[in-house]
């Protein structure tokens, strides 16, 4: 399996959903599947990029529409060179935006199911806080919207 992880920063930066997009792509490469990391630049770079066990592409960062335009641009670029759209199983994001504009791009022109990642900071200040969200993302063919606090368990229960 061959898979697109996507995340608006990536190590060195510090933070809690990109790292455990790190982890995650980490762990998938350790197991032996092929994995893309996609994310922005930013100081120490190429130093992380250099340790990191998963190919990493980069781009320039900017605002959340720069960055999520910049990272369709490389996605689709990279599968054209490649050639192989169809061994890509998943697209993993590691935000609603831009990360997940992405993956839903990449769904939608090439056909690659994606898995978003939101933390609970992006689901309070949605438009329509959690159940607005959830409508949304099953309109877009999202199968399953797991939150990953109890508080936003309990709340999607409910919805």
């Amino acid at each position: 399996m061959a898979l697109l992880v996507f995340s608006h920063y990536l190590p060195p930066r510090i933070g809690g959903i990109r790292r455990y997009a790190y982890e995650l792509a980490c762990a998938f490469q350790r197991r032996g599947e092929e994995v893309v990391l996609f994310g922005t630049d930013g100081p120490d770079a190429e130093e992380a990029d250099a340790l990191s066990p998963v190919t990493t592409v980069r781009v320039g960062e900017g605002s959340r529409t720069q960055v999520a335009w910049a990272l369709a641009q490389e996605a689709a670029k990279f599968l054209k060179q490649s050639g192989q759209t169809g061994r890509f199983r998943a697209t993993v994001a590691a935000s609603y935006r831009p990360a997940g504009q992405v993956a839903r791009l990449l769904q939608r022109r090439y056909g690659i199911p994606y898995v978003m990642m939101v933390h609970d900071r992006e689901l309070e200040t949605c438009p329509g806080n959690l159940n607005g969200i959830i409508r949304l993302l099953r309109c877009r063919q999202m199968r399953e919207v797991v939150p990953a606090s109890r508080g936003k368990l309990q709340e999607t229960e409910r919805s």
